[in-house]
């Protein structure tokens, strides 16, 4: 038996151990089409989803309260232009009750990240991808020097103002009333020695990183699988 015959002959067994093993696995051909059709269908977590999810009821809620007709969902739709999303970011701002302001408005930052979700809403729930040039117009994310409308007109006008919000860092002060109160104060629960040694350098490891508050005092949604947490066992001799 020559060389190419003893190949040909393993090509058609394992050929055949693939349409088996297809057979087995159940595979259908164009079964998942329609889905493998969508592009970036899963580009975004759920979790961003539903953010943004919140900003395309947002325009939702502009566009019925001032009557404005013609931009649906689909790619059929009518795409707004820059003058309408200034417009829409406006009624955002009076709209919206912000905390680092003394007027109660959002502050610059906050109005970006509306701006930056808001397009983003646009495009992953009604399939409407606003154009470039009326991107740029409003803010340029990819220019991270260069001023725009949002924090060059709306600040010049009094509309908004930068505000930075206060430092979020696990500090050294933080530190250190953590530490007085786990070893000082008496708790609901007994807390072993032990434990609080362990909590104690799991302080000092978010101290010494210059991690923010939230990485061990999650957000609810997040507390099962983040944050600084333990579990108590009842163990009955």
């Amino acid at each position: 038996m020559g060389r190419r015959i003893f190949f040909a002959q393993q090509d058609k067994v394992a050929k055949e151990k693939r349409r088996k093993h297809l057979e087995q696995s159940g595979y259908v051909f164009g079964a998942h089409a329609n889905e493998d059709a969508i592009r970036d269908k899963d580009k975004r977590i759920p979790k961003t989803k539903r953010m943004y999810r919140q900003y395309a009821e947002l325009w939702k809620d502009f566009l019925e309260q001032n009557g404005i007709r013609g931009y649906d969902n689909g790619p059929g739709s009518k795409v707004p232009d820059h003058q309408l999303i200034k417009e829409f970011l406006r009624w955002y701002i009076h709209s919206t009750r912000g905390r680092l302001s003394k007027n109660g408005r959002p502050v610059v930052k906050s109005v970006l990240s509306c701006a930056e979700r808001f397009f983003s809403g646009l495009e992953e729930e009604m399939q409407i991808s606003v154009g470039l040039e009326d991107r740029k117009e409003i803010f340029n994310e990819l220019a991270l020097n260069t001023k725009q409308w949002i924090q060059r007109s709306l600040t010049a006008e009094g509309t908004i103002k930068k505000i930075n919000s206060l430092n979020k860092s696990f500090t050294r002060k933080d530190f250190i009333r953590t530490v007085s109160s786990l070893w000082q104060t008496d708790h609901h629960r007994f807390i072993p020695g032990l434990l609080k040694v362990i909590i104690l350098l799991a302080l000092q490891l978010y101290l010494f990183t210059r991690a923010r508050i939230g990485a061990f005092i999650p957000s609810h949604e997040d507390k099962i699988q983040r944050g600084l947490r333990y579990k108590i066992w009842h163990w009955d001799p």
